[in-house]
């Protein structure tokens, strides 16, 4: 039983704790359940969780084991990344979640996770944790797909379904913010770091969409044939040609990438053109807050669980959730021509994996699917 943890303050500082079947036992109480975890991606939007983790409070879903030893404190500098995997319930003591169940959903990047499910949902609805440290965290995050109970799922696309379905889940909700502001009155959308698999997304997204502006994408040099390539964008401009060649349009900003230099070029290159922009990601964690030009006034955080639960108010939870379902599939269906999957067996391997994600080494096309 171990947790890969990383430094709050040093993000590039991590290490491995290891616990034994006995720490778990002696906190495991009436109503929780051991859920091992079987699988679990790793891309730049968990990055963006790190460098929001105190802001988000994402450092809250899962604490850190302290190392043996130390008393809870110890681990008071450390935390746990949320990545989105699968896991197998192994121990239940909770009536309506039987061993065996398979959860789509939040993990930490460890081989096990303790849960104190909601005893009042039925046993055919998903199942929600409420333990007491996730409380005030948003209930998106905190509920979990009991899989073998859908129709429709295939094994197959499990290692799809870790990578995407975050991903282009948030991107479908940005293109729906950006709809319902009417565009913000833009003629062109400008998606900073467009080799990214929600920018991709985004991207996608818009084009299905005929009332949308046009679409412009700004990526690194090295990644401008990969986005050309992928045929949804209406122009590729590269970090280094922003000032020669993004048009001074009307613009909606959405940048995935939190680089503050790029981000505060677009924006004093657009100037009064620049009508509003959305910042999604910060995977430039060495930059967070940085940038000089960053018209901050036009500028907000994206939430995508404020626009989950806007449209099922707005729809009801079936219509929703067959909406974003038929965006899933023929996003899982079209990634199969662009996106490689690199697997990884174990945590020992796990420090490198996340170093290329975290200093941006990583090709576009590829992601991780780590096998605890």
């Amino acid at each position: 039983m171990t947790q890969f943890q990383i430094n709050k303050t040093d993000p590039a500082r991590t290490r491995l704790i290891e616990m034994t079947p006995a720490d778990y036992a002696a906190t495991m109480g009436e109503g929780d359940v051991l859920v091992r975890v079987d699988r679990f991606g790793l891309s730049s939007n968990n990055i963006t969780y790190v460098v929001l983790g105190d802001r988000m409070d994402y450092w809250q879903f899962f604490p850190a084991a302290p190392e043996p030893g130390d008393d809870a404190a110890g681990a008071d500098g450390w935390g746990l990344m949320p990545v989105w995997g699968f896991g197998d319930v192994v121990e239940s003591r909770c009536a309506n979640l039987e061993v065996g169940e398979r959860l789509f959903g939040y993990f930490p990047p460890a081989t096990h996770l303790l849960m104190h499910p909601d005893a009042a949902r039925p046993a055919v609805s998903p199942v929600v944790d409420v333990s007491a440290h996730r409380a005030e965290l948003p209930t998106t995050y905190n509920t979990y797909q009991r899989v073998l109970q859908e129709p429709d799922y295939d094994p197959a696309d499990d290692d799809l379904r870790i990578l995407l379905n975050p991903l282009q889940t948030t991107a479908w909700a940005l293109r729906e913010q950006l709809r319902d502001a009417a565009w913000f009155a833009a003629e062109q959308v400008v998606i900073v770091s467009a080799s990214s698999k929600t920018g991709i997304g985004l991207a996608r997204a818009l084009k299905q969409d005929e009332s949308a502006p046009a679409i412009i994408g700004i990526t690194a040099p090295k990644n401008r044939d990969f986005v050309m390539g992928l045929g949804l964008y209406d122009q590729v401009v590269s970090y280094d040609e922003i000032e020669e060649s993004l048009s001074h349009r009307p613009s909606a900003v959405v940048d995935m990438a939190g680089s503050g230099d790029v981000l505060g070029r677009v924006h004093r290159h657009l100037g009064d053109a620049m009508l509003h922009s959305i910042n999604v990601g910060l995977t430039h964690w060495d930059q967070a807050g940085g940038g000089t030009g960053i018209i901050r006034e036009r500028s907000e955080m994206f939430f995508a669980p404020g626009v989950f639960q806007k449209r099922m108010k707005q729809w009801g939870a079936a219509e929703f959730n067959r909406v974003t379902q038929e965006f899933l599939r023929s996003a899982f269906t079209e990634s199969k021509g662009w996106l490689t999957i690199e697997p990884m067996n174990g945590l020992d391997g796990l420090d490198a994996g996340y170093a290329l994600v975290r200093e941006g080494q990583l090709a576009p096309g590829s992601a991780i699917v780590v096998a605890p």
